[in-house]
């Protein structure tokens, strides 16, 4: 990212300025106001160039679940351009609630755990089923105090104070059609090395 210069809330970078000034006008980038990206760490170098190429656009980045219904945390749009906080998905949004537990012994407060969130927003579970009467059955995903392990890996960023995805617990899709898991590594070799 030191090839980009942040100066009066914006980033320029004089290649990247006049390759993508005409193009960004021409096609109404410079237009757009907010950018949230999501699903997956993005790098900060990328975020220092959507900042060039949507050059009035503030560009967050956040964190959700499907789960969370949507949002848990995101960088805060008021303090932007904090180009300090590229790579980390902010502070809890509204009442949401994260902490950090050590996955191996389970234990709140660490430096590098697993990812747990509480509030109104967490769903109570998966759908189970039906029992005898045709009632619906929910399969609980929180614990007893309403908490919900995500599975992801955070740091808390000293700097920013925001989160830091850094890692997953288990890198596996489960496949419904043949109840088997695979590693996403295996998916990512497959597709970054495809056989000729």
């Amino acid at each position: 990212m030191a090839a980009f210069k942040a100066s009066n809330d914006t980033v320029s970078h004089p290649v990247y300025d006049l390759l993508t000034g005409a193009i960004s006008a021409k096609i109404g980038l410079d237009k757009v106001e907010t950018v949230i990206c999501g699903s997956a760490p993005i790098d900060g170098d990328a975020l220092a160039f959507f900042s060039v190429l949507l050059p009035k656009a503030k560009v967050l980045e956040g964190y959700g679940l499907t789960e969370s219904s949507g949002g848990v945390a995101i960088n805060n749009a008021f303090n932007y351009p904090d180009y300090k906080s590229f790579g980390t998905v902010g502070e809890p949004v509204g009442e949401c609630e994260i902490k950090l537990v050590d996955h191996e012994h389970k234990g709140a407060g660490a430096e590098r755990g697993e990812i747990w969130i509480r509030g109104a927003n967490v769903s109570d579970g998966y759908y189970d089923g039906t029992d005898d009467a045709g009632r619906m059955k929910i399969k609980s995903i929180q614990d007893k105090d309403g908490w919900f392990a995500t599975g992801d890996v955070g740091v808390w960023d000293e700097e920013t104070g925001g989160l830091r995805i850094v890692d997953r617990i288990k890198n596996i899709f489960k496949l419904q059609v043949s109840h088997t898991h695979t590693p996403m590594a295996h998916i990512d070799g497959i597709l970054l090395w495809p056989r000729t």
